[in-house]
């Protein structure tokens, strides 16, 4: 298994005390929009001590800053770890409403046996304030696997 070091902000370096072992965050999963708009992290930090902590971080990319900025950060996004993260492939304008835009829909897998599926929104305003974020759940097959998704 390779390992790749991603740095997503360029800052919050922890480094190590004396004498103390820190458990630094990572970046466990992450995914990109076919058009480079959007990136989706998972970060863990399973320290042995304290619960585990888990977010799924959505980051829009901002051209004028040639950075990714966070616009949304959701805690525990499934029970236990999260498996595997996707944005769904380039479309044509999947979009039925100017609220939801479907085009840029990510689905995760976890641990608990579930997927769900999450649509990033624009920032609405300079204080930042986070819209709600859709979320469809879906558990099937009595043997608990996924079988298949499908965009259409």
């Amino acid at each position: 298994m390779t390992t790749l070091l991603v740095d997503v902000t360029c800052r919050n370096y922890i480094t190590q005390e004396r004498g103390l072992v820190l458990v630094n965050t990572e970046v466990t999963h992450s995914a990109i929009t076919c058009d480079g708009s959007w990136l989706a992290t998972i970060e863990t930090r399973d320290e042995t001590d304290v619960a585990l902590e888990l977010r799924l971080k959505f980051w829009q990319f901002i051209h004028s800053k040639k950075s990714f900025v966070l616009n949304s950060s959701i805690e525990l996004p499934h029970d236990g770890k999260v498996c595997s993260i996707v944005f769904q492939p380039c479309s044509k304008n999947l979009s039925t409403s100017d609220e939801i835009n479907l085009d840029y829909m990510l689905t995760t897998t976890g641990g608990d046996k579930k997927f769900r599926l999450w649509v990033p929104q624009d920032l609405d305003s300079i204080y930042r304030k986070y819209p709600d974020i859709t979320v469809f759940l879906a558990i099937y097959s009595p043997l608990y696997t996924l079988h298949k998704i499908n965009f259409t």
